[in-house]
């Protein structure tokens, strides 16, 4: 999260939305690596539909196109890290379970932050005002909506789809927001829905269930081989 945040100082909406469209094939290369889960060239071909589609979407979107190569580095190593991660929890998924996991993460984030939060204020003489926030209402909604069911409970999901799915298939099940939200905008929010916009989720849809219904042979001769 802090790499997205400083990323996005430095790079375009457009370059930030295509590295992070590339998380699936980042872990699908460390899952292969890590855990041994090969798939077979059907999920290839639905990860490569469901990421080509997303790029497609925001190259074709975007007003203008510049690149900066201090953003790029920086939001691939935001992607990096969250690839990681989730073949980290697909790991350990034996050891923990999906709570424990979440609640990990979870207190990790608010000690990180609270620490940066007060290392910052004494730096800057501005301690006092820690608790200031807290007397706006806003403040208060966005923090729980961000920190209950944007945090805790995606993270809650996540970790049990890591724990019964491949990692690359819990993985592109990410790419789904981006539909999602095309989805609503032009329901709620009355945005134009254009005919690449169409095209594109439709075949992000397509990634998404071509990829989760792929090798399903070779992950039941792998759970076979893990249970002798």
């Amino acid at each position: 999260m802090i790499l997205q945040a400083i990323g996005l100082m430095f790079a375009t909406s457009i370059e930030s939305g295509i590295i992070f469209a590339l998380i699936p094939i980042l872990v699908k290369i460390i899952a292969w690596l890590v855990l041994g889960e090969k798939g077979d060239w059907k999920q290839n071909v639905f990860v490569a539909i469901s990421v080509s589609a997303v790029v497609i979407m925001f190259v074709l979107g975007a007003q203008d196109i510049s690149v900066s190569i201090v953003g790029l580095i920086i939001l691939f190593l935001s992607s990096l890290s969250m690839a990681l991660s989730n073949v980290f929890m697909r790991y350990v998924r034996n050891e923990f379970k999906p709570f424990t996991i979440t609640f990990a993460i979870c207190l990790g984030g608010f000690v990180l932050f609270n620490i940066a939060t007060l290392v910052y204020g004494i730096y800057s003489g501005t301690l006092n005002q820690y608790f200031a926030p807290l007397v706006y209402p806003e403040f208060i909604f966005s923090t729980a909506f961000l920190g209950i069911p944007c945090t805790l409970l995606s993270s809650l999901l996540l970790t049990y789809m890591l724990a019964h799915l491949q990692a690359v298939k819990a993985t592109v099940f990410g790419n789904l927001s981006t539909a999602i939200s095309i989805v609503v905008g032009a329901l709620i929010l009355k945005e134009p829905l254009y005919i690449y916009l169409i095209v594109c989720t439709a075949l992000i849809l397509l990634g998404v269930i071509g990829t989760s219904i792929s090798s399903s042979r070779v992950e039941e001769e792998s759970v076979e081989a893990e249970n002798g």
